[in-house]
């Protein structure tokens, strides 16, 4: 999937090859190059630098447990490429697969470190698209998103692999692998979340 220059925000609709994982009756699927391989550096960058606050927490019932990340507001999408660039791919994708959704619910990024706590949880009714920020990322460095089946056990650990775009059920319990030792940066993710739409009437975006 070539997106061409992002300066311009081209596009594309030809998503080549992607895989799709059936965990219990929901969906998962995986992309490859959402962000061009030349931009990768320079968008993970700004992610790094966002001012990042540690209130975020993965379920009610372990409040206390929190990690960093950074909510981005409405005009931060629309100004940077990378942003306005992953949300145009999920929607997209979404649209080429005729799975419905309503409108942008949430963007944020989160930022993991050796040694820090992620708990299982799922999204609610939302479709998810998570991109993975880092533009190296070493089979030994950990990190895989989780994803877990109805046992619960996990059903597929998803590496983190340098320009690759998960988008999936909201509604699938899945954590958040944290880096291992070795990993010397932070492990940085996007997450875009699209509210489903409850009919089969046409997508509204906003």
């Amino acid at each position: 999937m070539d997106l061409g220059s992002l300066g311009t925000l081209t596009v594309s609709d030809d998503f080549g090859t992607y895989r799709e994982l059936a965990i219990g009756a929901r969906t998962a699927f995986v992309l490859e190059d959402a962000i061009h391989e030349g931009d990768r550096r320079e968008a993970y960058a700004f992610f790094r630098l966002l001012g990042y606050r540690f209130n975020h927490g993965d379920r009610s019932d372990a409040r206390r447990i929190l990690h960093w990340a950074y909510d981005f507001k409405d005009t931060e999408i629309e100004s940077n490429r990378t942003l306005r660039a992953l949300t145009v791919v999920a929607r997209r994708f979404l649209a080429h697969r005729g799975l419905p959704f309503a409108f942008l619910e949430r963007a944020y990024a989160n930022i993991a470190l050796y040694g820090d706590v992620q708990l299982a949880h799922d999204d609610g009714d939302v479709w998810t698209a998570l991109y993975f920020a880092n533009p190296e990322w070493d089979l030994d460095f950990g990190g895989e998103l989780f994803m877990y089946g109805e046992d619960p056990s996990v059903a597929v650990a998803i590496q983190p692999r340098p320009g690759r775009l998960v988008v999936f059920d909201g509604m699938i319990p899945h954590r958040a692998g944290v880096p291992s030792k070795l990993c010397l940066d932070p492990r940085i993710t996007v997450a875009i979340k699209l509210r489903r739409s409850r009919d089969d009437g046409a997508t509204e975006e906003r």
